[in-house]
């Protein structure tokens, strides 16, 4: 699990396959700076 300050959003992109552990997408915001 990814954990971070709440400062940004990070929005989880999870498809049915995740059941079986095919693909996560995860999208970060462009516009924010994402440091450590």
């Amino acid at each position: 699990m990814i954990s971070h300050t709440s400062d940004y959003s990070v929005t989880f992109t999870i498809s049915e396959d995740v059941a079986e552990g095919e693909d996560i997408i995860v999208e970060f915001p462009t516009d924010t700076d994402i440091s450590g």
